[in-house]
């Protein structure tokens, strides 16, 4: 390996912690994922198998943050964004089309 001229660098701790943060794009960012989590959410049969597939949705969302390092208070944090996103949009959606709250109230 060449040498570019920098000699070497020796790194501190805090630099260190900064090269290993990981900075995450925020859940309820992730539109493409609120609103096919808002589709299947419309589409579930009952409100027990809507429930079942928010939690499995959680329960994968926490697993993947988990892999990542991220302190337990951020992960409920970030999950907790994510379906607060996905329950704005859900208000929205029923807004929108009322129809399709009579439907979810059918249930």
């Amino acid at each position: 390996m060449r040498d570019r001229g920098m000699g070497s660098v020796r790194l501190n701790e805090e630099t260190l912690a900064k090269a290993t943060t990981v900075t995450l794009f925020p859940m309820e960012r992730r539109q493409g994922r609120v609103e096919a989590v808002v589709d299947a959410l419309q589409r579930a049969s009952s409100d027990r198998v809507a429930d079942r597939y928010a939690g499995i949705v959680a329960d994968s969302m926490f697993a993947e943050l988990e892999l990542l390092g991220l302190p337990e208070l951020a992960q409920d944090e970030a999950v907790g964004s994510f379906f607060n996103e996905v329950e704005q949009t859900l208000a929205s959606r029923r807004e929108a089309e009322p129809w399709m709250a009579e439907i979810i109230s059918l249930r």
